[in-house]
């Protein structure tokens, strides 16, 4: 699925109630309009563009408009047979999120995760870039046992497992669905929600109950996974749970443990497989580049090439020529 919407097209006059439209077909029950209290939207004034596509089970909504306000009122709730947990990353500008007689702020940076099963609203008060995945219920509930109807957290975006989370947001939105959220190819990951859903309950459960460090058994499993992984760097077919079975854990729990350093086991396998090519490269032990590609795990050596430009700024080929 992937559907773009935009109000360009609309008299000025007719945009809010269009987006209003198919901000209801496509993403919530919600209502979008001027309130007394929240007086953002103008419409004669108002621009959107909106793009929806999906990632595994997941929506995945990235938006930008002017100031708006969305309201989800008692009606609104009965006409919706979908009730998913929404997870927003604020791209660009700030928000206000109401719920159950409170209310919190969250700026640029800063992860919005709510049930979408209540009365809410949700406004923003300057032009607004976020990016929103749409999360099955039933994913939630089986890894954050305490996300009751009433559930609303806003996650640091300052945070290690924040800034992880912002990043893994980022990577899914801007994917043309060939890569995977670690830039992986497609092949070695996929467009599966398992790992990002395993960060999002990480996250929460670090805002609620503040960092928590690794126990010492959590820190030995780590270590000892760190270390099985940087002597199979050149195993091209290494994945999350393969990794997990190989160790005698969940996914869930493998991807709970490098959490705690801000990453994902992928992510770190990622950074680990363009290191030792970079180091090898650069200490003249390897001097093709088709060779370090493969040496180090990467099935195609184009792909190896522009991921590690990508990260180091210079091109395995300019490196060995330097």
């Amino acid at each position: 699925m992937n559907v773009v919407f935009q109000t360009g097209d609309c008299a000025p006059a007719e945009r809010l109630q269009y987006w209003h439209q198919m901000i209801r077909q496509h993403h919530s029950p919600v209502t979008a309009r001027q309130a007394a209290q929240w007086d953002f939207a103008d419409r004669d004034t108002f621009k959107g563009w909106s793009r929806v596509s999906s990632w595994g089970k997941m929506g995945v909504f990235n938006t930008i408009s002017s100031s708006i306000s969305y309201h989800q009122g008692q009606r609104d709730l009965e006409d919706s047979t979908a009730h998913d947990f929404h997870c927003l990353l604020v791209v660009e500008g700030r928000g206000l999120f109401r719920h159950n007689g409170r209310q919190m702020s969250f700026n640029r940076g800063d992860i919005l995760f709510y049930d979408a099963r209540q009365l809410y609203s949700l406004g923003f008060p300057q032009d607004i870039s976020a990016i929103t995945l749409r999360i099955p219920r039933p994913q939630i509930l089986s890894r954050l046992h305490q996300a009751d109807r009433q559930f609303a957290i806003c996650i640091d975006g300052r945070r290690s497992l924040g800034k992880l989370l912002g990043s893994m947001m980022k990577s899914i939105a801007e994917s043309d669905g060939a890569t995977g959220i670690d830039g992986s190819a497609e092949g070695d990951l996929g467009a599966t929600e398992g790992p990002i859903i395993d960060i999002v309950g990480a996250a929460v459960r670090d805002s609620l109950a503040g960092h928590e460090a690794l126990s010492p058994g959590q820190e030995r499993l780590l270590q000892r996974i760190k270390g099985d992984l940087i002597g199979q760097l050149d195993l091209p077919g290494l994945s999350a749970e393969a990794i997990a079975r190989m160790h005698g854990v969940s996914v869930s729990t493998l991807n709970r443990t490098f959490a705690a350093e801000g990453t994902t086991v992928m992510r770190w396998l990622w950074s680990q497989r363009l290191a030792g090519s970079y180091r090898a490269l650069a200490e003249g032990r390897v001097r093709q580049v088709t060779e370090a590609a493969f040496l180090f795990g990467f099935k195609d050596s184009s792909h190896f090439s522009r991921a590690f430009k990508k990260e180091y700024g210079i091109s395995p080929r300019a490196l060995i020529s330097g």
